[in-house]
């Protein structure tokens, strides 16, 4: 079991019509508490666990950016509660094989989401959401990761169940500005000392798939007129060598990023950078 405490001080001043100042302070105290459990049963591990917990918002979140995120002087702190419970499995067969799968819930009291239009965007607290969802995971290794291959997925449900408020009449609707479906499939491939004892070359590749999602309430509007998010699928490929000369530890790394040059998006809608090549060079005594 254990236990938190939450303290957060906040002083701004806003300017009304008329030139009128409004001191706007304030400080959030907050608890939380929880408890953490693991059992291992053979090759399995169970882990369950439980908190009560508090999100306090972002110096962003509240005072904005005076460009796309305008302020809210009033943003409260969240609110949660928070159950999870997961098994693991460790297989040697064949290499080693790790599979994983946890599921959880969430019910959130003054959720702090992100709303607007194109020009203007805010932070503001939805009364009541809840999340049910599960995470999944696999992976397999050979020859002490000589080669691993890996993949996970997530899933949730996250829904406005709010009755009342600024956004009661969206009860039901998922809630926006967040991918609820994502996954991810990598693999590595290493050869240690290949030229001379204590050098590592390495490949690996890493490919990442987002779901779309809505940028607004999905109950609202018409959906051929809505702002999305859409499907992304983004790949990465890469190679390293490290070598020691005497006692300085040399890498030198080369990275193609977004290999096919997808359109991705960040879930405030701004576009992410496409093909790049990267090459580094590390040096450690």
């Amino acid at each position: 079991p254990f236990a938190k405490l939450y303290v957060q001080n906040l002083n701004a001043n806003d300017f009304l019509a008329g030139g009128t100042r409004l001191d706007r302070n304030r400080t959030a105290l907050r608890g939380g508490l929880g408890f953490r459990a693991r059992q291992k049963l053979g090759p399995a591990l169970f882990k369950a666990s439980y908190e009560w917990a508090t999100r306090l918002p972002r110096a962003d979140e509240v005072f904005g950016d005076n460009q796309l995120l305008a302020p809210n002087l009033e943003l409260q702190p969240e609110r949660s509660h928070n159950a999870n419970l997961g098994a693991r499995l460790d297989v040697k067969k064949a290499g080693s094989w790790r599979f994983e799968l946890d599921g959880f819930v969430r019910a959130t009291e003054q959720l702090i989401v992100l709303l607007g239009t194109e020009q203007v965007l805010r932070f503001q607290n939805v009364n009541d959401a809840v999340s049910v969802g599960v995470a999944a995971a696999a992976s397999w290794s050979l020859r002490q990761d000589v080669l691993r291959i890996s993949l996970n997925t997530t899933y949730f449900n996250f829904r406005n169940s709010s009755s009342d408020g600024n956004f009661g009449s969206f009860n039901g609707d998922r809630i926006p500005n967040r991918p609820y479906f994502f996954g991810n499939a990598s693999a590595a491939f290493r050869w240690p000392d290949l030229l001379a004892h204590g050098d590592e070359w390495s490949l690996y590749w890493d490919s990442r798939y987002v779901h779309g999602f809505f940028r607004g309430w999905e109950s609202a509007g018409l959906t051929a007129f809505k702002q999305t998010v859409d499907a992304q699928l983004a790949h990465s490929v890469g190679a390293r060598v490290a070598a020691r000369v005497s006692y300085v530890r040399t890498t030198f790394a080369v990275d193609l990023m977004n290999l096919t040059d997808a359109r991705l998006f960040d879930f405030l809608g701004v576009q992410r950078p496409g093909r790049s090549r990267c090459f580094k060079v590390t040096a450690e005594l």
